[in-house]
């Protein structure tokens, strides 16, 4: 009689096993940093298609009415001078009808009141993708600037494209920057009626917004955050929650501000710099390490200088 072989099965041994989850956990270690970035690359292609449609707004609102919107417009106190703590309606504000935002500007009404109490909290914090940068993973809420003070617990909805109000000094104090106290030279200040005929230095020579994060730097020691380095809100508020200045550059440190902090300056999570809207529409990605006097220049619209390579 013939007797049948038996069939032997083979299975993995241990370390046949151990060398395919190596090889697995280095194809993933090496196809990771590439999805990150592909996912980053997306979020900023985003961010300057944001930045675009603003772009869009802006000059739409100028073939409109013939003039800038106001980088805030305050109200006064009854003296004839404009009160910043009465509060302000931010640039923002004024582009709404151009951003696919008309019945939210028409509750609104900024051109016919002061700034909202408390009781027109929900239509403030009202969330606008397109003023949002993806890669800004902070919610679109800006829990920092509220009503009645910083930190009051309402919050506005957040922008992460401030207006660009110009270049200027530090403050009295040498502890913060102040964009109020800016020489008026950039398009968005209070009040302003800025005309594109009157950025001599042209358009595409002339920031009109950059991008700012909700977590900057604090720069005074009993302020951790400071309220400046809290991001932007698109309503308006008291202070300068709605622009800032080209004094100090994207994620600086400046060896005369203490602790060597970014105050009310430009911040991204963007690797490198920042994404600017000039105000011939064109977005740029502008280094962190643009040449200092260059990047002031670009943020003001009648300087005369002439600019080096950015």
């Amino acid at each position: 009689m013939q007797q049948k072989r038996g069939k032997h099965k083979r299975g993995f041994t241990l370390i046949e096993l151990l060398v395919v989850i190596a090889i697995i956990a280095i194809l993933i270690a090496l196809l990771l940093p590439a999805v990150q970035q592909a996912r980053e690359a997306a979020r900023r292609s985003t961010c300057k298609n944001n930045l675009k449609q603003l772009g869009i707004a802006l000059h739409n609102y100028h073939d409109t009415h013939r003039v800038l919107p106001p980088g805030a417009l305050m109200f006064d106190d009854g003296s004839g001078d404009p009160d910043p703590d009465l509060g302000n309606w931010g640039w923002n504000t004024f582009l709404l009808p151009f951003m696919d935002q008309a019945p939210l500007y028409n509750q609104l009404r900024p051109n016919g009141a002061n700034f909202p109490a408390t009781a027109s909290g929900s239509l403030l914090q009202t969330v606008i993708p397109s003023l949002i940068c993806p890669s800004d993973a902070s919610g679109g809420i800006n829990t920092y600037i509220g009503f009645t003070n910083n930190e009051d617990g309402v919050g506005f909805g957040k922008s992460n494209y401030p207006g660009i109000s110009g270049s200027q000094g530090v403050d009295d104090d040498e502890w913060y920057v102040r964009s109020d106290d800016a020489d008026e030279r950039g398009i968005f200040n209070y009040n302003s009626s800025t005309r594109m005929r009157d950025i001599t230095d042209g358009t595409s020579n002339t920031m009109a917004s950059g991008e700012r994060m909700w977590d900057g730097i604090s720069i005074k020691d009993d302020d951790p955050g400071g309220s400046l380095s809290k991001g932007s809100v698109w309503a308006g508020r008291p202070y300068d929650g709605e622009k800032y200045a080209t004094l100090l550059r994207t994620n600086d440190s400046d060896a005369f501000i203490p602790n060597g902090a970014n105050q009310a300056s430009a911040s991204s999570r963007h690797v490198g710099g920042a994404q600017f809207l000039f105000c011939d529409g064109a977005v740029r990605f502008i280094s962190e390490n643009v040449n200092r006097e260059t990047y002031k220049f670009l943020g003001n619209m009648s300087d005369g200088e002439v600019l080096g390579e950015f």
